[in-house]
């Protein structure tokens, strides 16, 4: 990146930006550039890994504000970076590639973890709009959530990987506790049940799998029967059963302890579930469009208090229905913005209901 600026005493600088993550400020007062002539010290942007190896992020674009003497920075991990007075101050932390999982945590409205295709997973508190901390994979994750509550002091948490990798991270530190690998094809979703003594996780393999969480995260069951990558997964109140949706637009129920399918729900009766994810059933059959394939809708998350639902899709669009959602083409709220399309929407853990 370039830009110019004019000094109060009226000399000119230009300003540069690298792949080495330096800004120069070179004095053009006689209308020429030398070599190591600058007007003031050099600004180096630092990698927010801990790793002494890892690269600065390389600056994409800069601007200069005279009337606030303050650099503007963007660079190629997507983030944005403010210079006043030397110091650094960074205002957005980006990810470098697309972003496939969210998750909202859940004691603390302000928190959640996203993950994306540039291998990172950020920990972001969203009332400071700052980084908590941040965990290089160095595999590709696709689905990542919260332990229910803390176990051994902490909440846990889940990260899937498109090469069928899961990880446990400490969320205090983000240190790896467990790593499993069970599935060939990759993990498409993750959910703790609501006593948090288990973990589901749903793969492109179009199975899914049950793990003890209390035994070490030890594998207790597998759920086959999908013949479609699965898409989602929620676990019923107490912790018995789950359901799952897949590709193929099929919806299955399970016993969560055998792993065995449940042929006949309808023998169970009325089943609650504690979160709505699956893109199927009849409390969000209105959220599909007349001309929707089946495959426009990436996400959907029903809210805490069971009043709202939100849907993101290939389109860009965000939509806010009422919960339960029965009415063919239900009417929405569309939110607008993104550029392409919306891989994951969550609601966060207090009762207002924001996504």
């Amino acid at each position: 990146g370039l830009c110019a600026r004019q000094d109060a005493d009226g000399s000119a600088v230009l300003l540069s930006g690298g792949a080495d993550g330096k800004v120069l400020s070179w004095d053009c007062s006689d209308g020429t550039i030398k070599d190591g002539r600058f007007a003031a010290d050099t600004v180096q942007l630092t990698s927010p890994f801990a790793s002494a190896k890892k690269k600065p992020p390389a600056i994409r674009a800069l601007d200069y504000s005279m009337e606030m003497d303050r650099i503007l920075i963007g660079t190629n991990n997507c983030d944005v970076v403010e210079v006043a007075d030397g110091e650094i101050e960074i205002l957005m932390d980006g990810h470098a590639g697309d972003i496939w999982g969210v998750a909202t945590h859940p004691a603390n409205p302000s928190v959640f973890a996203s993950v994306a295709d540039s291998g990172h997973l950020h920990l972001v508190d969203a009332d400071e709009h700052k980084m908590i901390d941040v965990l290089a994979l160095n595999w590709k994750p696709r689905a990542v959530t919260f332990s229910n509550e803390p176990i051994d002091g902490s909440y846990h948490i889940a990260v899937g990987g498109a090469q069928g990798m899961v990880r446990i991270l400490d969320e205090d530190n983000l240190e790896i506790l467990k790593e499993i690998k069970d599935s060939k094809q990759g993990i498409s979703d993750i959910k703790y049940s609501p006593d948090n003594t288990m973990m589901a996780v749903a793969t492109y393999d179009a199975w899914i799998d049950i793990y003890s969480v209390t035994n070490g995260y030890k594998k207790i069951a597998r759920c086959t029967g999908h013949s479609a990558t699965v898409r989602g997964i929620d676990w019923n109140d107490d912790s018995t059963t789950l359901m799952s949706n897949s590709n193929d637009y099929e919806m299955l129920y399970w016993d969560a302890r055998t792993g065995a399918q449940i042929i006949n729900p309808k023998l169970f009766g009325y089943v609650h579930y504690y979160t709505y994810t699956c893109m199927l059933g009849f409390p969000v059959m209105g959220i599909w469009h007349p001309e929707a394939d089946g495959t426009d809708v990436n996400s959907l998350n029903r809210s805490h208090n069971e009043q709202l639902l939100v849907t993101s899709d290939d389109h860009g669009r965000v939509k806010l229905f009422n919960y339960p959602c029965v009415i063919d083409d239900a009417p929405a709220k569309v939110y607008t913005g993104h550029s392409s399309h919306v891989m994951c929407v969550r609601f966060n853990c207090d009762e207002i209901g924001r996504a």
